[in-house]
């Protein structure tokens, strides 16, 4: 599949960079730099449950980059970075570190956003839900490998991401998951969806067999953060979830379907998030293949499963957000389950940008 797709990849790639290199002169040039910090404590205790298990998260991950930025003739911004990702966990060796390679091309027109290589996730305009990217997972992954394209408006967005997560390769699958997001707003009411394929599929020297997971999830949302003054964020988004998975090689075929309502709210340092999902399984291969292949929260094996989360902001601005979490997760079983997380943030080029809002976090809060 992949060998079909890929030169319609290139031939994009090159419709899209080829008219940069027309430009005979450039505006200016300059030296360009960013990094990013993040600290993480979560302590999860789940031993009460058939879907999760007991462990705790707790390490550093700094990303520098360094690179090119100009300004064509044409108000086109473009920049190449190179860096590194480096994350370490706190209460063990050097051996457990892992250092990840940072590399991409950027160019920004007119709301357009093109990124190409080793891309960082903060780049992505809307944080992926838990169903969609575990937090497990983003805290040990920095970059998408692939393409991050986007455009935005005053009416709403669009993202697509093309992950390359595996090379094929003697001991490693062949493996990539691709994610289209958008929204449109209007006033306080909007609608949007997401679509996600994660392909899983050999190595050269074994014949794994081949694992499709496909999730369509449309929804709509009503966001009242600008008409309640007293309230900083309040918003309700109810979605419905489609899935099919199949194990190709034991012929096995899933089609799932389920809903999900969430729940924000913010005043001033403190805020409530709650999400409640109830329909089938969303990964019933999750026990053959784990995160290999689905990437989303494990919680979403069950029937019925109840995410609360509180959090207070201990400080956050432009370029910092450090907030406390106590979560509550409950499924059908009744079992109460807790996670407690510390996260910070910082961002180097957000220092140097006055009208930047408030720093993000991964976590999307």
């Amino acid at each position: 599949m992949i060998n079909k797709l890929l030169p319609v990849l290139v031939c994009l790639m090159v419709g899209v960079v080829s008219p940069l290199f027309a430009q005979q002169k450039s505006t200016s040039v300059q030296f360009a730099y960013d990094a990013d910090f993040l600290f993480y404590f979560d302590n999860r205790e789940f031993n009460r449950t058939q879907y999760q298990h007991d462990f705790t998260q707790f390490g550093v991950r700094i990303a520098p980059e360094v690179g090119v930025a100009i300004a064509d003739t044409n108000g086109v911004s473009h920049r190449v970075m190179v860096g590194v990702a480096y994350n370490q966990p706190i209460g063990t060796d050097y051996a457990r570190a892992t250092f990840r390679p940072t590399a991409y091309y950027r160019m920004r027109a007119k709301g357009f956003d093109v990124n190409l290589g080793f891309v960082p996730y903060t780049h992505l305009i809307e944080e992926m839900p838990t169903y969609l990217w575990y937090d497990s997972l983003a805290y040990e992954c920095a970059n998408i490998q692939g393409a991050l394209l986007q455009y935005r408006s005053n009416k709403g967005f669009v993202s697509l991401l093309a992950d390359w997560r595996g090379m094929w390769g003697d001991s490693t699958r062949e493996a990539f998951r691709v994610v289209l997001n958008g929204r449109y707003q209007h006033k306080w009411f909007n609608v949007g969806g997401m679509a996600a394929l994660n392909h899983l599929a050999n190595s050269k020297s074994k014949n794994y067999g081949v694992c499709d997971d496909y999730l369509v999830n449309p929804y709509v949302g009503l966001d009242f953060s600008s008409y309640t003054p007293s309230l900083d964020s309040l918003a309700l988004r109810a979605s419905y979830l489609f899935g099919i998975q199949r194990d190709r090689n034991r012929d096995l075929n899933y089609i799932t379907h389920g809903g999900c309502i969430e729940l924000m709210v913010k005043w001033k340092y403190l805020g409530v998030k709650n999400t409640t999902y109830f329909g089938d399984n969303m990964f019933p291969l999750y026990s053959t293949y784990g995160s290999v292949l689905n990437l989303g929260d494990p919680w979403y094996r069950a029937q019925v499963y109840n995410r609360t989360d509180i959090f207070a902001y201990i400080y956050n601005n432009r370029f910092v957000n450090v907030h406390a979490t106590f979560t509550i997760d409950v499924t059908q079983e009744g079992t109460f389950n807790c996670q407690q997380q510390l996260i910070a943030q910082f961002n180097l080029g957000s220092v140097f940008d006055k009208k930047a809002p408030k720093l993000r976090s991964l976590l999307g809060r």
